[in-house]
């Protein structure tokens, strides 16, 4: 008997729940996952679970009881983590099991259903991506809007920056502005990309995910950022594709794409007095838009026996506008 009282103190119970065993593809779920003995944050395995899930937070607790009952002494330490969940894609997702030192929690379906897709008063956050074409050639400027929408009593805004492999990717502008649809207020983010594809295939440009707290308010009725009691949501864009084509033949020469360029030339004395023996220099600047500097290609050096040449560094500089990247190169001889 004593042997079997001193197993059952010392075994230890895992368990998980959630808040909600279905939801939308715009929302997110709390999983609970309750420990009764004192164990390290870094034995909790994630990693099946972010197969169908982005995992936006986990906060671990550790808290301790002490009861004293007939004058009997026990102490119980209890780990928490509180996980905040977003679902990958719609249909019957599973959180998976958990195991910590033997004990294994049990695995839990949900249910995610898709979203209306619009910005009513049932969609408090939406966010969409657009390509400004769905197909381009190496080196070929493709502007790209991500636009996120949240009512205004949606507060605690996050979510990442756009990344792309094999790709020259820039940030062109970010501008934040208020919105009234259907007699509602919204508040609206928007970010403007430069999207420069490096090679040929096939460019997969995933859902930007996005979250809030709504809910939330101070006892003065407005949004409180302080405030973490609200539900916490989440909305999503949709995936693009774009196929990336290889540079056309262009006879040996440099391939240079660009939406516009110009080409200006000046002197830095009087081209109508020219003096043996002494130096003039010569300055070319091409502007290239829809390019970056460093793809612009180098002017052929004349070659005369009238005179000699002597080339300086040229200056490179980017600069962002409206219509993407503006490449400056700047050449001296």
């Amino acid at each position: 008997l004593l042997l079997l009282i001193s197993t059952a103190a010392t075994s230890a119970e895992l368990s998980s729940s959630v808040d909600r065993n279905s939801i939308s593809i715009n929302e997110t779920l709390t999983l609970t996952l309750r420990y009764d003995e004192s164990t390290s944050s870094d034995n909790l395995d994630l990693e099946l679970l972010r197969q169908d899930f982005d995992v936006l937070s986990v906060q671990p607790q550790t808290s301790n009881s002490v009861s004293i009952v007939n004058g009997n002494y026990s102490q119980q330490t209890l780990t928490t983590w509180t996980i905040t969940l977003a679902p990958k894609r719609e249909g019957t997702l599973v959180i998976p099991s958990f195991n910590i030192d033997g004990n294994v929690s049990d695995a839990i379906p949900i249910e995610v259903s898709q979203s209306s897709g619009t910005g009513n008063q049932d969609t408090p956050m939406l966010v969409t991506l657009e390509t400004e074409a769905s197909q381009a050639y190496v080196g070929q400027q493709i502007l790209i809007t991500v636009e996120l929408m949240a009512q205004e009593n949606i507060s605690n805004l996050s979510g990442g920056r756009l990344s792309l492999p094999n790709a020259h990717l820039e940030l062109l502008d970010q501008q934040s502005f208020r919105r009234v649809e259907n007699g509602i207020a919204w508040q609206v983010v928007e970010w403007e990309y430069a999207l420069i594809p490096e090679q040929p295939g096939m460019i997969e440009i995933p859902p930007q995910l996005f979250s809030g707290v709504i809910g939330a308010t101070s006892n003065f009725g407005f949004p409180d950022p302080f405030n973490q009691r609200g539900r916490r949501i989440s909305a999503r864009s949709n995936a693009q594709q774009i196929e990336v084509l290889p540079p056309p033949d262009s006879n040996g020469l440099p391939w240079f794409p660009a939406s516009n360029v110009q080409v200006n030339s000046s002197w830095s004395g009087d081209t109508s007095q020219m003096r043996v023996g002494e130096p003039l220099t010569r300055t070319v600047e091409i502007i290239a838009t829809g390019q970056r500097a460093s793809a612009i290609p180098p002017q052929p050096q004349a070659d005369s026996s009238a005179y000699k040449t002597y080339a300086d560094q040229p200056q490179l500089r980017d600069q962002a506008s409206s219509s993407g990247i503006i490449g400056i190169r700047r050449e001296s001889t």
